[in-house]
């Protein structure tokens, strides 16, 4: 392990990205906040306060149900995550909240911002350089929300190298990076490198890729490897292509007898069903119809030759 770990940089006192506070809003003024849920950086542990014993049943007695979920979904909602679940939550709280958004303050490479979202879809939201005061929407906004979201994946994205999957030349972007850091609640952990439940991270091998996509992250894949593993696929692609081409050469005999036996029944106007080739002696065949033509033919011809040098000599 440390031979892995001890390129990366030892002087970095806080990560690149984390959430310190995350506020619901019902209206877009501070009278209609529905609640302010603050985080530390590090780790943050959400958990439901357990009810009194008998004032809950089923599962609300065990503690579900009462939105860490929800609150995990929607921090990614603030970071421009794009997947159904997300979606669905939104769409959800428009129904609730047509008015209504989220305030997130983060700090991204040790710099504060503000950003808000509303449920509304096709509602502008905004950001602001710095922690908003508490009228947030009396402030002059920097610029519009996916604006920001768009600086912010990139910023996230300009160290990943390889920028691209060696092997299918797939673009890393930052939602595939995103499923990884935010993975579902409802993967679980069935597998390392299984994050989303049922709509996949948008890469295109489920197995092979996400691998590759953490070390990139990380900055433990070298260049040589990089450059190697590009050749194996550029080597596996000429491969298929010849196995192809070879298979194609393999049926064309095949194709060209075919297309030669039609041509050959079409001239001598011989059905289908009549074999090219006799079995027996003195069974019918394709071959036999057309050596006999031909042998008409030659006949024919030998007697116009006769007919010409006749005809010669009566001229001469």
């Amino acid at each position: 392990m440390e031979q892995l770990i001890q390129h990366l940089p030892k002087d970095r006192q806080a990560p690149r990205l984390w959430f310190k506070q995350l506020t619901i809003f019902s209206e877009p003024d501070t009278a209609n906040i529905i609640r302010e849920v603050s985080f530390r950086r590090g780790l943050n542990v959400v958990w439901a306060k357990e009810p009194a014993v008998g004032s809950a049943v089923g599962l609300h007695a065990a503690g579900h149900g009462v939105g860490k979920t929800s609150l995990c979904l929607l921090l990614r909602y603030c970071l421009g995550d794009p997947s159904k679940a997300v979606t669905e939550l939104r769409d959800e709280l428009y129904s609730e909240f047509p008015r209504g958004g989220v305030i997130a303050v983060m700090n991204v490479e040790d710099r504060p911002f503000t950003l808000c979202r509303y449920f509304n879809p096709h509602r502008e939201g905004f950001a602001i350089d710095g922690e908003g005061s508490d009228d947030v929407w009396a402030q002059e906004a920097e610029s519009n929300d996916r604006d920001f979201l768009k600086r912010l994946a990139s910023d996230m994205m300009s160290s990943v190298s390889p920028s691209k999957i060696p092997d299918t030349g797939q673009a890393i972007e930052w939602r595939h990076v995103l499923a990884w850091i935010s993975r579902d609640q409802g993967s679980r952990f069935k597998s390392f490198f299984t994050w989303r439940e049922g709509e996949g991270t948008g890469l295109q091998r489920g197995r092979q890729d996400p691998p590759i996509v953490m070390r990139a992250v990380l900055g433990l894949m070298d260049q040589s490897e990089s450059l190697l593993m590009s050749r194996i696929a550029t080597l596996e692609q000429n491969l298929s292509r010849a196995s192809q081409r070879a298979n194609e050469l393999q049926r064309e005999p095949a194709l060209i007898r075919r297309r030669i036996e039609s041509n050959l029944r079409v001239m001598g106007a011989l059905p289908d069903d009549l074999p090219i080739q006799a079995e027996g002696l003195f069974d019918d065949s394709v071959e036999k119809r057309i050596k006999g033509a031909s042998e008409e033919a030659a006949g024919r011809l030998a007697q116009w030759d006769l007919r010409q040098e006749k005809a010669d000599q009566d001229l001469a």
